[in-house]
């Protein structure tokens, strides 16, 4: 999750960097040097807000806990 740059100094992770992996809006931050593991990171993200929102838990199919 550190590959968020501003003014060319490594941000961290902070509030509402998750809001790129949830959406998956990666090109948001051209600048930053995507992974394939961002976006494994991502698919996982999605899967656990997805399971929450269907069913109340995000644990479940496809997800490990």
């Amino acid at each position: 999750f550190a590959h968020f740059f501003r003014r060319g100094a490594l941000a961290g992770a902070y509030h509402s960097a998750d809001i790129l992996y949830v959406f998956a809006s990666f090109d948001a931050q051209p600048q930053a040097a995507w992974t394939d593991t961002d976006r494994a990171v991502s698919a996982r993200v999605q899967t656990y807000w997805t399971n929450f929102a269907r069913t109340g838990n995000a644990n479940g199919t496809g997800a490990p806990p």
